[in-house]
């Protein structure tokens, strides 16, 4: 089961997430954090909202095992910037965890659209390669 919700900041989806969790769902991917770069919030800020909202994860449903993928390219330097650093922290709390980190490192400027925001076709292929071989080694 996939569940977009565009638009939506971290502190939205502590909201939006209960619903999944209830189902006490097997995995968990949270693909969030992207929307939060232009908030006035430290990477440091960022990511630790998206270590507690994993943590609510793990709380309202303990047998789901948790992974997060890393925030996306960005064309704005600024906030490719702060994107690799809340990826850094990111990578980090997993590991502290036990919780798989997906890295997107092969999704580049040439995975946006023109707008520079969305992926295009190459970049939605690269993210479902991505996540399709992160779901492979835990079926392996």
């Amino acid at each position: 089961m996939t569940k977009s919700f565009p638009g939506a900041s971290i502190e939205d989806m502590e909201d939006f997430i209960r619903p999944i969790t209830r189902k006490q769902p097997e995995n968990i991917v949270l693909h969030i954090g992207t929307n939060d770069l232009r908030s006035s919030q430290s990477a440091q800020q960022i990511a630790e909202s998206i270590v507690n909202l994993a943590d609510q994860v793990q709380s309202d449903s303990p047998s789901t095992q948790v992974s997060i993928s890393a925030i996306l390219f960005r064309r704005e330097s600024e906030l490719w910037t702060k994107a690799q650093e809340v990826n850094k922290l990111l990578r980090r709390f997993c590991n502290n965890r036990g919780w798989d980190f997906i890295l997107n490192d092969n999704i580049d400027a040439g995975c946006l659209n023109r707008g520079g925001l969305h992926l295009n076709l190459k970049g939605v292929r690269e993210l479902s390669s991505n996540y399709s071989t992160h779901i492979d080694s835990k079926l392996n």
